[in-house]
């Protein structure tokens, strides 16, 4: 009888767990599956929040440049190229902003699936120093080209790979777009508020233009981009001089650069730095700038409210 009961217990034991795992892999849920999910590898946190607001719950998304560091300047480090090598897809800016990248893929094998958001785009290019005539990567600083580039091609990218996601996309897409057309009416009505005299945005890194040209701001910087020359003697020289003749009353620097040399600027000059501004990532979570609409927000209320006094 001891041994039956044994038995017993034991069949109904392994009936039960056959039973938990049915139902834990089956039943219970509308959600698609974490191991079914796209397993995506954005290359900076930018990018990152975007894929996200597209692929919600159909996708696994990591950052390979930590949030707040600079994508320019960024060292892949060796776990990078096993996150790459496992990912279904690997989605970036472009415009020259991951030159690293290249050769996490020569690693992995060229077959991998690679997307530039940045498709279609016609760039800036920049004007000066070591990288001049190279195009200017910041294109997402301007909100109508997120709206009517990066998220249609991460929708494609992401449909192409995961075609039973196409509408599951293409809706969030669509709502997302939304929101990031309503931010561009708004920056309008915002930036209005600034005379006209006194629409000149000063940073440290040129990461702007594509901002400023689409609002109507003149632009100075220290040094155009990151990940080459910055705060040399004669960049500081040049924007002091420039500072002066256009009588600018306020002064810029960023989250992710040394703020530094703006200081040196702000000595020469007078003129104060007002704010610091999101470029090249958002902020840490429970930050003012920890998704791209707020960090969008974020610099125009900070630009407006320093610029808008006459």
């Amino acid at each position: 009888m001891k041994l039956d009961a044994r038995i017993v217990l034991v069949v109904g034991l392994v009936v039960l767990l056959i039973a938990f795992v049915f139902l834990f892999a089956f039943g219970g849920s509308n959600e698609v599956r974490n191991d079914e999910n796209l397993n995506v590898v954005a290359t900076y946190s930018i990018i990152y929040d975007f894929v996200k607001n597209v692929g919600g719950d159909r996708v696994e998304i990591t950052t390979l440049v930590p949030i707040g560091d600079e994508p320019e300047e960024y060292e892949p480090l060796p776990e990078d190229m096993i996150r790459v090598a496992e990912a279904d897809i690997v989605i970036s800016n472009g415009l020259g902003m991951e030159n690293w990248l290249s050769r996490i893929i020569e690693n992995v094998g060229p077959d991998k699936v690679v997307v530039e958001v940045t498709d279609g785009i016609i760039p800036f290019y920049l004007g000066e120093g070591i990288l001049k005539g190279d195009p200017d990567p910041h294109a997402w600083l301007d909100p109508k080209l997120v709206r009517d580039y990066y998220i249609p091609n991460i929708v494609e990218a992401l449909s192409d790979i995961d075609p039973e996601g196409a509408q599951y996309y293409q809706e969030n897409a669509n709502a997302y777009i939304e929101e990031v057309d309503n931010l561009h009416q708004w920056i309008k009505a915002e930036v209005a508020k600034i005379p006209e005299a006194n629409r000149v945005l000063i940073s440290s890194e040129g990461a702007y233009r594509y901002f400023c040209e689409s609002y109507g701001f003149e632009e100075g910087f220290i040094w155009q981009i990151n990940a080459h020359e910055e705060g040399s003697p004669g960049q500081i020289a040049r924007l002091v001089d420039s500072i002066r003749d256009k009588g600018v009353k306020a002064l810029f620097t960023e989250t992710s650069v040394d703020r530094r040399p703006m200081e040196m600027v702000s000595e020469e000059t007078g003129a104060p730095i007002k704010g610091v501004l999101y470029s090249d990532s958002i902020g840490e979570k429970g930050s003012k700038g920890e998704t791209y609409l707020k960090l969008m927000t974020h610099n125009v209320k900070t630009i407006v409210n320093a610029l808008k006094e006459r």
